[in-house]
Parts: structure tokens; sequence; C-alpha cells
């Protein structure tokens, strides 16, 4: 992992662990039901990790990914979002949000490197 990938991913594992701290929960898993026009309007940039069959398989992928890179990307809260592909049915796409495109490029070419497949979500 890369220098600045591991100051990002440190940030955000900081962040977390002053929420836990503090008494707030933090969000180990955010689910989406809404539909992907509402979801474009979040901010930031996000890397896709996998389109699975259902909830329970994305959750699935991301135990195995946070397991196989471990700290401090394990830390990430996952993004799995509900969406409906016309003609191909109901996928539950399994996500990483960050706070901008160049963040997002740089922890997905850290993940590629590894052989992890990634893609820089379009938003």
């Amino acid at each position: 992992m890369n220098t600045r990938t591991r100051s990002l991913l440190a940030a955000v594992v900081f962040v977390v662990s002053q929420a836990a701290s503090a008494g707030d929960d933090p969000p180990a898993l955010r689910l989406d039901t809404g539909n992907a026009r509402e979801a474009s309007h979040r901010p930031g940039a996000e890397i896709q990790l996998g389109a699975f069959r259902d909830q329970a398989s994305a959750l699935q992928g991301w135990r195995h990914i946070a397991a196989e890179v471990g700290p401090p990307l394990d830390a990430l809260p996952p993004h799995i979002e509900q969406i409906d592909l016309p003609g191909k049915g109901r996928y539950w796409r399994l996500r990483l949000v960050f706070e901008s495109l160049a963040d997002a490029k740089a922890v997905c070419a850290d993940l590629k490197s590894r052989g992890i497949d990634c893609l820089v979500a379009r938003k």
C-alpha cells in the first residue's frame, strides 16, 4: 500500500475510532434502498468492489475483501446499495465512499495491485 493510500485510510480509521470513543456508533453498514438517481446526489466519489444478487452476498463479499486486505481498509464502512437493472433484475452494489475522486482512484489502484477488482464508480 502506498503512503498516500495508507494516510487516507489511517485518517478514516481515526475518524471512526473517535466516533466510537465518544460513544457514537460508527456506521458499519449503510443500506440504501433508494434508487440510483438519489444515490448520485451524494458528495465525493465511490469505488465499486462488486455487484451481488442479494444483500447477504454483498456483505459476505465485503468481509472477504476486508479480511484479505486487513488494516486500515477493514475499518472502512461499506456502502451496499440496492439497484434494479432493467432486463437483468435486482443487484446489491458493494462500494466504498470517499471524499474525492483522487482518493477513490488511489485506493482502487492499490486494491488492483493486490489482485482485487474494483472500479471508480460513476456518481
